[in-house]
């Protein structure tokens, strides 16, 4: 049985609410493919559960998903419609995993993927390094002010 590890950080997103799709689009819009099909990608980041994984909305700010934030490690998928998905909680203590975790795997059942598991990875650290551009421009037009990704200037 084939076992393909996909990427470390998302960078391919979408604007969706929580846990369904915004303006008539479903989480299958999202994947464009579904995994029981041999066409369906296994590897990169443009395989259907990663994209769907990526594009699960932050449950604290719905404005940016959890691939915006960075927070995606590693997903491994095989043939047979497994997908183990790791993520990086904000710190160890985040009130949200659970909500997170819930919503990961409802999006990724709901586009066929018939057994998923989250786990949680707390080393390395998630840092807001890890906050993609979009996800810069999207906390800016929310009115938050995310951490700069200039290097930090003297005044004087």
């Amino acid at each position: 049985m084939p076992v393909t590890r996909v990427g470390r950080i998302a960078t391919e997103t979408s604007h969706l609410g929580y846990g369904r799709g915004v303006r008539g689009q479903s989480w299958s819009d999202v994947a464009t493919s579904c995994p029981s099909e041999p066409s369906a990608p296994l590897a990169g980041t443009g395989c259907p559960a990663w994209r769907v994984a990526a594009a699960v909305p932050d449950p604290e700010i719905g404005v940016v998903t959890i691939g915006d934030l960075g927070f995606l490690r590693d997903i491994t998928c095989d043939d047979r419609q497994r997908v183990h998905v790791q993520l990086a909680p904000t710190y160890p203590g985040c009130p949200s995993v659970e909500v997170i975790r819930t919503e990961v795997i409802d999006a990724l059942t709901d586009v066929g993927y018939r057994h998923v598991s989250v786990e949680f990875v707390l080393d390395p650290a998630w840092s807001s390094d890890e906050i993609s551009d979009e996800g810069h421009r999207k906390l800016r037009r929310y009115g938050l002010a995310p951490p700069s990704t200039e290097p930090a200037r003297l005044l004087g």
